[in-house]
This record gives C-alpha cells, structure tokens and sequence, in this order.
C-alpha cells in the first residue's frame, strides 16, 4: 500500500477519535451566569506605546525614552457576576519586554539614541467591572475598565553601563473591550483588548541624584478560559 494512503488512513482514524472530544467540549453554548462567581487566566502581546521616565538631575530636567521589545503577558482573575449584564473582578497579571534601544533628552544636549540592553517588567492588582452585552447564546461582547497598583521595576545598560535599576510601585489604569463565546462545558473562551497604564513610578540609577517619574502604557490582545462555579 503505498506510504501517502496509510497517512491518510491514519489521519482519517486520529479525526474520528478526536471528533466526540470536540463535541463535548464545543457542544451547543450556553446562555452567561445570571450570578456566580468565576476564575480565569489568560496570555497575551501586545505593542508599548510609552514607556519612559522624566527625571531632574542638577536642577535640569531630562527623559529617557525605552524601545521595547513585543510586551508578552499573563495573569489570573477571580470574579463575580452579579447579573447577566454585570461584573465585578480582582486580576493578578505580569507584563514584561525587553529593552532594544534608549533615547536620552536633556535640556543641555540634543536627544541621542542608543542600543541598549535590559528589561521593564510589571506586576498588576486591578480591581475591574465589567458590563455584559448578551447578544445571542453563542457571544457575550463586553467592555468595562479597572484601578489598580503595579510595580515595575527596570534594569536597562547604555553603552555598557548601568542606565536605570531600580523598582517602585504607582497608580495602574485600565480600560478594555472583549467577546466571550460560552461552552458547554461551563465556561468560556475570553477574547480581549486591553490598554493599560502606570504613572508615578520612579526607577532611579542606584547611587545616583536623579529624582524620577516613570510614565508606562501598552496595549495587549489577550485569549484565555473562564471557569464558572
């Protein structure tokens, strides 16, 4: 028999056994939780669109502009529905990117751009809400925002030397949109678009004078799994 028939024999069996597993799980939707609470998690990209720390040396002022990397990102939430249409949650998340490139803007010298290396991660407490737009049994949109605290802390090199290390927490925001497909199996797959921003917190190079007042915010497209119970 030749080697591309039993391929496809073998294919054809792998399809079959597998077909009673995704029924189970994809199955007819359910209708959202009128009430109940829920945990998740979830992964997710995304771009950086500021992240730099403004800082007075001297007197002077001056900022240091970060080039990152994709930010990758994760984290667990714990929530309650308290009706179809409303939500309420406490998220624990991490957010982290590599540093590719910095730029230094003083009130002395012109900005200068250099290779650098190092990261920016961040640590998030959000307290969200969520308000629920059940259109059809088979895709709840939603859109809400959240409060929050979030440490960052910073270890960046320019030109071989040391640049910023240093970490501090400050006031996190958030405001986001996304659809929820229910399953059969009680839960739900999450699609979600996140903006994200912290201010206040100050990455000073260690030993130095600076007084700083770092400024972070990214968007992120985020997929996870919902568990009610």
């Amino acid at each position: 028999m030749p080697a591309r028939d039993t391929q496809d024999r073998r294919l054809i069996g792998l399809m079959r056994r597998a077909l009673p597993l995704v029924v189970m799980c994809a199955g007819t939707p359910v209708a959202a939780e009128e009430d109940g609470f829920y945990f998740g998690g979830f992964l997710g990209a995304g771009d950086s669109v500021t992240a730099r720390t403004d800082f007075i040396d001297g007197g002077d002022p001056g900022r240091i502009d970060y080039d990152l990397d994709t930010p990758l990102a994760g984290g667990f939430v714990v929530g309650w529905q308290s009706s179809t249409s409303l939500r309420s949650e406490l998220e624990f998340s991490l957010s982290g990117a590599q540093v590719s490139a910095t730029t230094l803007d003083t009130a002395t010298l012109a900005p200068t751009i250099e290779a650098s290396d190092g990261d920016v991660q961040v640590t998030y407490l959000m307290a969200n809400g969520w308000v629920d737009v059940p259109l059809t049994r088979g895709i709840n949109p939603y859109v809400g925002g959240g409060l929050g605290v979030a440490h960052v802390s910073g270890d960046a090199t320019r030109g071989g030397g040391p640049l910023v290390l240093g970490s501090d927490s400050g006031l996190a925001a958030q405001v986001g949109a996304g659809l929820r497909f229910p399953t059969a199996i009680g839960g739900a797959i999450d699609i979600a678009y996140r903006f994200k921003t912290v201010t206040g917190a100050d990455l000073d190079q260690t030993g130095s004078s600076f007084t700083t007042d770092g400024e972070f915010s990214s968007h992120s497209l985020n997929i996870g799994y919902i568990f009610n119970f």
